[in-house]
């Protein structure tokens, strides 16, 4: 880790940059909170483990960052140490249904906005539903940390608890330093790989896809984040089985299979019908060493995955297109969807994004292995967005079903017509296996 004083300035990368922008436009919005509750049963210790949560917001520099801004406007981000941190602690045990009542209650905190200026950018709470039962609460804002980050937070907030109630550990993962990342990226902006990779998606995009759908009214909705609607997809883990076999069968991943039931279901249903490419955003690690790996903050972005889809092709011809694609793009991910859009915008964008849909693919560790307890994860995401419809896929435990969570916006996408969108995705998956 290095030595830092908490009065030092580091500009905001590209990712964090447009979330500080989206937080002005759209102030006391939670539409960039990540988290999850767990619930805990057992021997669970509780100062362990508010003394292994401690050890580790003193350790990492994500935890204590705050966004300012400067004389002419422009942001920039300190990190201070946590040094002091106390977890709060609610006792539900009394309450008629300490469990309703804690959920519904956890549900609301996690609602409630941040200050970006006013560290913490993280909430975390213990509830104490009876003997041995708890809830815990973690949220925490995107601008400090994305879904990989989140995965080595856990892992190392098992470890040290684990460590304090006597279990060996093997080998102590070594956590690095973000504000590393930070100089790095900085550079990187002035560097000729910068160049290399803004010609790869301009000249990739210098004809925009023509949008999978619209909204009815599309200026009214960009003005404010609007509400989401939910819904949710349980895939048994036999299902989910076959489906890791096909995909082996077919040297291609299991994230490709998805991505080609997505595009062959909304090529089918989009809007234009004159267009044959479709695009998809995804997220992408950025963590291009094992430091990075190994760091706890924002490292992630958006990378826009543009499909041709040719009626004559097979299923498995798809497949392998987007597995050559992914190939050809992951070599570019760094460059930041942000500069890539203002680079296209000029063109024949607009002022709309190059993707309606994001699809999210989880399958990091986020299990929360305490030595003598039971643990069970519910995701937590914002009841406010701007995105049409985000799709997750959420496989945490080969012991357990995996779940596609679609977050998404009524005036894009209906709610019946999701409804029916998953009923299509179930039969289309079906027959892909049947004919497999």
């Amino acid at each position: 880790m290095s030595d830092l004083q908490p009065i030092k300035k580091y500009p905001l990368t590209q990712n964090q940059t447009a979330i500080w922008l989206d937080d002005l436009l759209f102030p006391n919005s939670s539409m960039y909170h990540i988290g999850a509750y767990y619930e805990i049963k057992g021997a669970f210790e509780e100062t362990v483990f508010v003394a292994a949560l401690q050890k580790v917001i003193a350790e990492n520099e994500a935890f204590g960052i705050s966004v300012q801004t400067d004389g002419s406007g422009q942001p920039f981000q300190t990190v201070a140490p946590q040094l002091d941190y106390q977890l709060p602690i609610y006792d539900f045990s009394a309450k008629e249904n300490p469990i309703s009542e804690g959920i519904a209650w956890m549900e609301a905190r996690f609602q409630r906005p941040f200050d970006i200026g006013r560290p913490p950018l993280y909430d975390f709470v213990l509830v104490k539903l009876g003997k041995g039962h708890y809830f815990w609460l973690m949220k925490m804002h995107h601008l400090i940390i994305d879904g990989w980050g989140y995965s080595v937070f856990t892992e190392k907030l098992v470890e040290y608890y684990n460590a304090q109630v006597g279990i060996e550990i093997k080998k102590e993962k070594e956590l690095f330093s973000f504000t590393d990342y930070l100089e790095k990226e900085y550079h990187y902006y002035a560097s000729e790989d910068f160049g290399t990779d803004k010609t790869y998606w301009v000249e990739k995009f210098q004809t925009p896809p023509a949008p999978i759908r619209a909204a009815q009214n599309e200026r009214k909705v960009k003005e404010v984040v609007q509400p989401v609607t939910k819904l949710q997809w349980k895939i048994p883990r036999s299902l989910y089985m076959g489906i890791e076999i096909l995909a082996k069968g077919q040297n291609v991943s299991v994230f490709h299979f998805w991505l080609g039931i997505l595009t062959t279901y909304f090529y089918k249903t989009k809007t234009n019908k004159d267009d044959n490419r479709l695009c998809l955003g995804i997220p992408v690690l950025n963590r291009g060493n094992r430091q990075f790996k190994n760091t706890i903050g924002l490292f992630t972005g958006m990378s826009p995955l543009l499909v041709t889809v040719e009626e004559t092709a097979t299923f498995n011809d798809l497949l392998a297109q987007i597995k050559g694609t992914l190939r050809s793009d992951y070599r570019h991910q760094r460059f930041p969807i942000q500069e890539l859009l203002r680079s296209v915008n000029h063109l024949t964008l607009g002022d709309r994004n190059l993707f309606e849909v994001t699809f999210s693919y989880e399958t990091q560790n986020l299990r929360l292995d305490l030595t003598n307890t039971f643990t069970a994860i519910t995701p937590l995401t914002s009841n406010l967005d701007k995105s049409p419809m985000s799709i997750f896929l959420r496989d945490y435990s080969q012991e357990e079903d995996v779940v596609i969570d679609f977050d998404f916006l009524s005036a894009y996408f209906p709610k019946w017509e999701v409804g029916y969108m998953i009923e299509r995705l179930k039969t289309l998956v079906d027959g892909i296996l049947k004919k497999n």
